[in-house]
């Protein structure tokens, strides 16, 4: 596939969907549209592995009846596999929205600066970068952008207090 530029991703391949493409399926596709395929095909082949051929003994609703409806199947794959936003936004901070309309997540954008930053700290370290798993450098990456740009805190809603009876005599 080859790699590009965070800062200049394709447009997802399906229609309607206006973000950005990680995933490379046959066409360019954001994490989320990607996710959805794979539910689909994990949804079908798990019904292929539960179905029998004979008839059923028992008239018991089973598993694959259940998963014989597409849009139950895709909730079930969703909720076991995931839908891709967490894989759309590593930091889980940035609105969907946002991301709907072709944002590209800080962490993800900025990542080829983030690893400079913490081969650098690794160096310092004593660390040989190449030990660390993948894995390991993704959450790096989004623990170093926290820590750069830290979230919003949101201030608490001030509790509501009951009404003054004067008010209520008015």
């Amino acid at each position: 596939m080859g790699s590009f530029d965070m800062q200049d991703l394709p447009i997802c391949a399906n229609e309607g969907c206006n973000r950005k493409a990680f995933c490379d399926f046959g066409d360019f596709l954001c994490n989320v549209c990607y996710q959805r395929l794979v539910n689909a095909d994990q949804g079908r082949s798990l019904r292929r592995r539960l179905s029998t051929d004979g008839p059923r003994l028992n008239q018991k609703l089973m598993l694959q009846d259940v998963l014989a409806v597409e849009a139950v199947a895709l909730q079930t794959m969703t909720g076991v596999l995931g839908d891709g936003w967490a894989r759309q936004c590593p930091c889980g901070h940035c609105p969907r929205q946002w991301l709907n309309d072709g944002w590209v997540c800080p962490a993800d954008y900025y990542r080829r600066e983030y690893l400079a930053i913490l081969d650098a700290r690794h160096r310092l370290a004593f660390l040989r970068p190449e030990d660390l798993e993948d894995a390991v450098w993704d959450s790096l990456v989004v623990e170093l952008h926290l820590e750069l740009y830290p979230p919003p805190v949101s201030e608490p809603e001030p509790p509501l207090r009951p009404s003054d009876p004067a008010d209520l005599s008015e």
